[in-house]
């Protein structure tokens, strides 16, 4: 009864907390990547220089003569490979950099936030309580997921704050 019982748990697991593209793999044939099932079979040419795990339904792709975007898991490019830099987030956003300049896109794909801020001394872009502080022309200011101005870029820092309550900075002009 007990093994019934952990067959069940397993597949209601796999039904309800299957990630999708969880189920395709990077894959090398030669010198070429794509992305094949767990039997080695092909699901997802091999066109790519590089290929990541997929995460969130999205993949990050590599071509060296185009620069780094994203597929999904039916192998359809969602985000053009024109990347220097890709990262998919925890938070539903992927941080894209574009030679030196950070943007955002969402999930699909879509740019919501062009690759067009500098980042700042050491400080990568992270979203906090959906905001992220950015600085563009050497001022500071911050943005919404959707790419609305939350705090002017007229700083001349700004250093963020997490709180029980949320997010607050504290800026300096």
């Amino acid at each position: 009864m007990k093994q019934i019982g952990l067959y069940l748990f397993f597949i209601v697991s796999l039904t309800f907390f299957h990630e999708p593209g969880a189920d395709l793999f990077p894959y090398r044939n030669g010198e070429e990547w794509g992305y094949s099932n767990a039997n080695h079979e092909i699901k997802i040419n091999c066109v790519y220089d590089r290929t990541y795990p997929f995460k969130k339904g999205i993949a990050v792709v590599y071509q060296s003569n185009k620069g780094y975007g994203l597929i999904d898991e039916t192998g359809k490019e969602i985000a053009s490979l024109k990347y220097t830099q890709i990262e998919i987030l925890d938070d539903g956003m992927v941080r894209v950099t574009l030679f030196d300049k950070f943007g955002f896109l969402d999930n699909d794909g879509r740019e919501v936030i062009p690759p067009k801020y500098d980042s700042g001394h050491s400080y990568v872009p992270e979203f906090s309580h959906g905001v992220v502080r950015l600085r563009l022309n050497g001022k500071w200011g911050a943005l919404d997921k959707t790419g609305k101005e939350i705090v002017p870029f007229i700083y001349e820092d700004m250093s963020g704050v997490e709180t029980n309550r949320g997010y607050s900075a504290r800026l300096y002009r």
